[in-house]
Formats: structure tokens, sequence, C-alpha cells
């Protein structure tokens, strides 16, 4: 799944916030969106099929946390590739080492190396939803 227009169309969100989403059919306290205090968060509109077997399909709002570090198992934003593809992915490091993000399994998994020019940009806490194919 990648972010539609993910550098420029982020969402900054505070943990303080009470945000309203761009359809007007509701409105998302910080608690239930999940944001901690004292940390970063923004939020995008997900775009493609590539994390429908992790529940996240087009048109969905996502939260991410910021961070630099993610756990093997968790869905995160990266960034990679001489292009600065910026992506949603599954994070897995193996017993062997070799890293991946893995998406849906119709899409290869990316390896992560020294040579992939990879970056965490933050990971997945919440995603909200989109309504009768209505996109956030």
């Amino acid at each position: 799944m990648e972010l539609s227009a993910a550098k420029k169309h982020l969402v900054s969100l505070q943990s303080n916030d009470y945000f309203k989403n761009s359809l007007g059919v509701g409105s998302f306290s910080a608690e239930q969106l999940h944001l901690e205090p004292n940390k970063l968060y923004v939020g995008a509109t997900a775009s493609g099929t590539g994390m429908t077997d992790m529940g996240i399909d087009d048109g969905d709002f996502v939260i991410i946390e910021i961070s630099d570090t993610i756990e093997s198992g968790e869905v995160g934003m990266f960034v990679y590739g001489e292009a600065k593809n910026v992506v949603c992915r599954l994070y897995k490091k193996y017993d062997d080492g070799s890293e991946w993000l893995i998406a849906n399994k119709d899409r290869k998994p990316i390896p992560v190396s020294d040579d992939t020019n990879f970056t965490v940009a933050g990971k997945i806490v919440t995603v909200c939803k989109s309504i009768a194919g209505k996109k956030f």
C-alpha cells in the first residue's frame, strides 16, 4: 500500500488534538485514535491494495507514530530506494538476520539491506476504515 502523495499530504496530529475527518461524518478524539502524550503522529490516506491482507484497504486513514525504529511483526511506514518510495508494509526480521518488507500475497517482499537505502519513518498505530467506499 503506497500512501497517497505522502510527502505533501500527511496530516500532522498531536496527542491533544480532536480530529474531524475530511468526510465530515464524524470526529475522533486522541484517545479514540490511541495517541499517547508526548509522541508525534501523522495521518495519511492509504492508496492501493498492497496491505489488504493486513486489513488496511484503499481509502482507509492510517495514523502513524513517527519513529525511526520498528520491531519485527509491526506494520510501519518506510522510505526506500533511490526514488525514495514511501510504503506501508509488515516488517519482518528473521533468525538468519535477513530483513523484509512484506505486503500481501500478490506482491513480492522487498528485501532490506545496506544497498536498499531503507529508512523507518514510523509505525502504524491506528487504522480508520473508509465508509461505504468513501475515502478520507
